[in-house]
């Protein structure tokens, strides 16, 4: 039985029903935020060595806490609400009707934008509000913590690898001079993903999210030294604007139809009517609509097909950055942007049928690319890319739990294998071609056991962590019973067997064949030290029995159900209780896929690698091989339908637009035309600042025309 226990948190007053328990639910916030804090404005006084000391302190703190809110929040099924009040209200216009009123009787100081004792706003007299510079009628969003079952999940998941990538990155950055601003960017990317992850509406959601998207701005061009990271960060930051711009919509509806984004009235809501809304002469099903436009924020974040050219130029960042970035934070976002939407998901069969194709062809075409690339990070970035495929469409089957389950299982045989190549390439000098390596099996064989470990765990190796979450997703497919269930179910098997074969391949070029490398390199190489080989235990540890611990709290009649799902209808949760009992020799088809490709991968490369080599080197087959290697090369045609375009008519409206027209309407022609006299050594500045007026005033007419247009 869910028990509710709601804590009233008031900045002014400070007022706590319980401090001792909101002390631990906010501290495993408060941390990484004190910690960016210090590291980000005091990180030149602590030093090089102190700086990434404390802010390791603050995320181990933090870590403690998560541990104690999953015991309470996901096994005893507790709840949490921490409301901030008095609220914040954001001005907006609801609906241009006159029968809108606004009443605000208490005035709000605190996080208040705007708050007006207003009277009957009718037409005219909304248009003399506005006209008079006073904002519209105002909604209230709250800012609230919600701790339930799916916050607790993620909590722990977050903060354990976040720890562990903070202690890695004591030895990994040891050397950078810039230690500061590294550890205090990692910090905050660790706090806005608990802000999201904590968040009790899809206002707060939403900052949040924007906040990992900055973040890993900041975090994939860290080096911005190099031009290909500086390029990097700005392609991630544009892709994953497409998705903010398919939120905002969302958010901006949500407000217009149910005047409210939080999760709980939202989920009471949707079930007492269906709504639609109308654009001119079309109508639209609302929780359709929402439903798309949540789905591509989430297929941007989550680096699906089609928008998936970002999460491998994501690579040019620090080896710990990706290893956050892949295993606990921003892509994982999408897929809990997905479990927090179920209620807009029940009641969009089309949305779920897309996100069912999305996922399992993003699966299955990115485990195709991962057999022809050579960069380390790249393979393991791609295995991530199919990963999420696998969750995406167990979401779409309704498999909610069980995408969950394989979400915490994904985050420590991640984080493992990034870590494990990052000490391969820290001791090879920077190199990251795997063709460049070999033979460092028994130059560094603890971590040649934790690739190990981390590789055959994302292939579902038997009684693996991966195992009892992957191969439960495959099952789940089908367990649908249904013509889309079984291509779904054979096309993730044959994923499952790519899976398996370029994880082989990887490890034999890297620790196993010939020794490939530059001469100097190789003779430096070493294994890790005494930081990196703890880090690599605890993954160890979280790769092989993570599956086996939390099997019951996710699957099976004693499974906590994550608060957010229940009463949910149409929610097809039987779906994980049918797949377990389906057919033994069906259970065995993908485990027999990733057989026969870590035999082929172990055979191929071992006894007929020159046959290889001369396969692909013909003209039909590197051609294919070539596509694979550019990931389908949408980055190509990203370029030319649209960054092409765009550059030609920039410059278009600079040639005739800013040195054309402007160059005669503008300051320039104003000061010719009425002969005014100015020195020379401000000529620049008037002419800048004259021009700031007049683009002023003539887009503030244009706003105050549209505005009159709707409301009248």
């Amino acid at each position: 039985m869910l028990r509710l226990l709601f804590i009233k948190f008031v900045f002014g007053g400070l007022l706590f029903e319980d401090t001792i328990v909101s002390a631990v639910l906010l501290g495993c916030l408060f941390w990484p935020l004190w910690g960016a804090f210090i590291c980000g404005f005091f990180g030149f006084r602590l030093g090089s060595q102190l700086v990434g000391r404390f802010a390791a302190l603050c995320l181990v703190l933090s870590f403690l806490n998560s541990i104690v809110l999953f015991y309470v929040l996901t096994v005893c099924d507790f709840s949490f609400v921490i409301s901030v009040l008095p609220c914040f209200t954001l001005a907006v216009f609801l609906y241009p009707y006159p029968f809108l009123m606004a009443k605000v009787d208490q005035l709000i100081t605190m996080f208040t934008i705007y708050a007006v004792e207003a009277k009957d706003f009718t037409r005219s007299g909304m248009l003399s509000v506005f006209s008079g510079y006073v904002l519209p009628p105002t909604v209230s969003v709250d800012w609230e913590f919600l701790f339930d079952s799916i916050t607790g999940v993620m909590l722990f998941v977050i903060c354990s690898i976040s720890c562990l990538v903070h202690i890695y990155s004591l030895s990994y950055m040891k050397t950078d001079p810039h230690q500061g601003r590294f550890f205090a960017s990692l910090s905050l990317f660790t706090f806005f993903m608990l802000l999201m992850v904590t968040a009790n509406n899809y206002f707060q959601l939403f900052v949040g999210w924007e906040g990992i998207g900055l973040c890993s701005y900041l975090l994939i061009g860290f080096w911005y030294t190099r031009t290909a990271a500086n390029r990097s960060a700005l392609q991630a930051l544009i892709v994953n604007k497409i998705g903010d711009f398919t939120f905002i919509i969302a958010l901006i509806l949500l407000l217009l139809q149910f005047n409210t984004t939080s999760f709980s009235a939202l989920s009471s809501m949707v079930f007492d009517t269906h709504y639609f809304f109308i654009v001119g002469p079309f109508s639209f099903d609302f929780m359709t609509t929402i439903s798309f436009l949540f789905f591509i924020g989430a297929v941007a974040k989550s680096a699906q097909l089609g928008l998936h050219t970002w999460l491998l130029s994501a690579m040019e960042g620090p080896t710990p950055v990706s290893a956050l970035l892949h295993a606990a934070t921003m892509v994982t976002a999408g897929i809990f942007l997905m479990l927090r939407s179920t209620f807009f998901l029940c009641f969009a069969k089309i949305i779920s049928f897309c996100m069912i194709v999305l996922g399992v062809t993003t699966a299955f075409f990115s485990a195709l690319c991962g057999v022809a690339q050579y960069d380390i990070k790249k393979i393991i970035a791609l295995s991530t890319c199919s990963q999420l495929g696998y969750m995406f469409y167990s979401c779409g089957l309704g498999m909610y739990t069980a995408s969950y389950f394989h979400l915490t299982n994904h985050a420590f045989f991640k984080a493992l294998l990034f870590l494990a190549a990052g000490s391969v390439i820290h001791a090879l000098g920077g190199q990251q071609d795997i063709r460049r390596m070999g033979g460092l099996a028994q130059l560094m064989p603890l971590t040649y056991f934790s690739m190990l470990i981390g590789s055959l765990s994302l292939i579902g190796f038997p009684y693996l962590s991966g195992f009892f979450s992957k191969e439960l997703l495959i099952a789940g497919a089908w367990a649908h019973y249904s013509a889309a269930g079984r291509f779904v179910f054979w096309l993730a098997s044959l994923a499952a067997g790519l899976t398996a074969f370029y994880s082989m391949r990887l490890l034999y070029f890297v620790f196993l064949a010939n020794p490939n490398g530059y001469r100097l390199n190789m003779l430096k190489v070493a294994e890790a030290d005494s930081i990196m080989l703890f880090v690599f235990r605890w993954l160890i540890v979280g790769s092989i029995v993570s599956g086996y611990l939390f099997y019951d709290v996710f699957v099976g009649p004693g499974a906590i159900t994550f608060s957010g799902l229940k009463d949910m209808p149409l929610v097809t949760e039987s779906l994980i209780f049918d797949a377990e009992h389906i057919a033994f020799g069906i259970k065995l088809i993908p485990v027999i896929f990733s057989l026969i490709g870590i035999c082929g991968a172990i055979i191929g490369y071992v006894y007929f690698d020159y046959a290889i080599v001369k396969l692909i080197s013909q003209t039909p087959v590197w051609n294919l091989h070539y596509f694979l290697m550019r990931t389908g090369g949408f980055d190509v045609l990203y370029n030319q339908l649209i960054v092409k375009p765009i550059f030609l008519f920039s410059q278009l409206c600079f040639r005739f637009g800013e040195q054309g027209v402007l160059e005669w309407v503008g300051p320039q022609g104003l000061f010719h035309i009425f002969d005014l006299e100015i020195y020379r050594v401000e000529y620049s500045v008037n002419q800048h600042l004259l021009l700031l007026v007049i683009y002023g005033l003539v887009v503030n007419a244009i706003a105050v025309r549209i505005c009159m247009f709707f409301l009248i």
